[in-house]
């Protein structure tokens, strides 16, 4: 059974982000075995399956840093119970929550869908990026309505450093890309390809992932 709590009314400070390659076919039962822990509240935690590949991923909420032990222990046992199921090993970073143009009004967006939007910035332009991203990227995308929420986190301790845009939505994927596939937008990732992303038109990555109720029914639907 999910629980719920309702004392949060804003982002989660804190993200542990981990994710894991799970073999063929086990990915829709790996990743509802692990959503057993799946709760709202100041502490969510949320799981996903990607839409496209075999990972299986997590989002879990904390809000301060000396809550990181407490939150890795509770892993141990939902781990273990998947083991059989890996490729690889977990993969983990923590991310910390920069600003939003459009916020969840919980600790992570309730949306089915969510897309993973990932960059690196150069470090001398960081700060002229943040303003930048304000006056356009974040101007253009504030009114579609494709979009449910949109956060951006930063890390705090990874192996891929950079920004995390986490956004939620709940239309059809492919509705959900019209967003940024307008004359303004490509126009704003040509100029950050061109300043603000490291490698380029290389450096942006982007990945879809679905609650596995939410996959249950798109898969059932495509029959």
């Amino acid at each position: 059974m999910k629980r719920h709590e309702n004392q949060m009314t804003h982002p989660a400070h804190y993200l542990l982000h981990s994710c894991v390659d799970v073999a063929e076919r086990q990915k829709l039962p790996v990743a509802k075995r692990l959503s057993g822990r799946d709760r709202t509240g100041p502490r969510a935690h949320a799981t996903y399956a990607a839409l496209q590949g075999h990972t299986v991923m997590e989002l879990t909420a904390f809000e301060s840093l000396g809550a990181l032990a407490c939150v890795i222990a509770a892993r141990a046992d939902a781990e273990r119970s998947v083991t059989t199921y890996l490729k690889g090993e977990w993969r983990h970073e923590i991310l910390c929550y920069a600003d939003a143009f459009r916020a969840t009004s919980n600790a992570i967006t309730p949306a089915p869908m969510i897309e993973m939007r990932h960059i690196e910035v150069p470090p001398p332009v960081y700060s002229e990026y943040r303003d930048w991203r304000e006056r356009t990227l974040y101007a253009a995308l504030r009114d579609r309505p494709e979009i449910d929420d949109f956060c951006a986190y930063q890390s705090v301790l990874s192996m891929r450093p950079g920004v995390t845009f986490i956004v939620g939505f709940s239309q059809e994927p492919a509705r959900y890309r019209a967003a940024y596939q307008t004359p303004l937008y490509r126009d704003i990732l040509r100029q950050a390809h061109a300043r603000y992303i490291v490698g380029g038109p290389n450096g942006l990555q982007c990945q879809i992932f679905v609650r596995p109720e939410t996959l249950v029914t798109m898969q059932e639907a495509a029959g």
